[in-house]
């Protein structure tokens, strides 16, 4: 039996093939594209992806300008959809989004555009504290906000025409009201306390 069209995608264009595998309903955008894909026309691919995008853009996105000869230039984005991917200590893949093109589960498309970028964020464990690192680049410190549960980390910024939100799911409970930030270059680093589990208490067993 013959090797089908989306197998020879996959060997010819594996990033590529991985990136739209993410997508839901699986490959039903692939599919309306295979043979651009196949046949190594990208341009056309991706052409026909940036026109997806456009008639999805929110009006924020949306901007028009007027040129010195009486036209009218219509102006839409930016979109961006970013992966973020590593392997883990067990050699599994981990894959995070950012950006403001989120990937749908919807059947009429596979994208959702949004007026709010998704920042890329990292955690790491420190022992007893968490630390987490947003990419905040272009952000005004005094336009950041962060707020947090014993489970959650929420970010929201703002600076030179773009807006971040991102809520993170934290891997082990905190004490928010001790945590602590800095921002630098672009970069927030959250500092938060794990939250210390009481000991049970102790109680004496009568001796007979």
């Amino acid at each position: 039996m013959g090797e089908d069209v989306f197998s020879r995608i996959a060997r010819r264009h594996p990033f590529l093939f991985a990136w739209l595998s993410l997508l839901r309903p699986p490959l039903r955008f692939l599919e309306e594209f295979k043979e651009e894909v196949f046949h190594g026309d990208l341009e056309a691919f991706f052409e026909g992806l940036l026109r997806r995008l456009v008639k999805l853009a929110p009006p924020s996105l949306i901007r028009e300008r007027s040129l010195p000869s009486g036209e009218t230039v219509r102006e839409v984005g930016p979109f961006i959809l970013g992966l973020y991917l590593k392997l883990t200590g067990e050699g599994k893949p981990f894959i995070k989004t950012f950006g403001n093109v989120k990937l749908s589960r919807l059947v009429e498309s596979p994208f959702d555009v949004l007026e709010v970028r998704e920042p890329l964020y990292e955690i790491e464990d420190e022992g007893e504290t968490l630390k987490v690192t947003f990419e905040l680049p272009g952000a005004v410190k005094e336009e950041i906000s962060l707020s947090a549960t014993e489970s959650t980390l929420t970010v929201e910024a703002k600076g030179r025409g773009r807006t971040y939100r991102r809520e993170v799911k934290l891997p082990v409970e905190v004490e928010p009201k001790a945590g602590r930030s800095t921002y630098a270059d672009g970069l927030l680093e959250v500092y938060l306390p794990k939250r210390k589990k009481p000991r049970p208490p102790v109680e004496p067993i009568k001796v007979e």
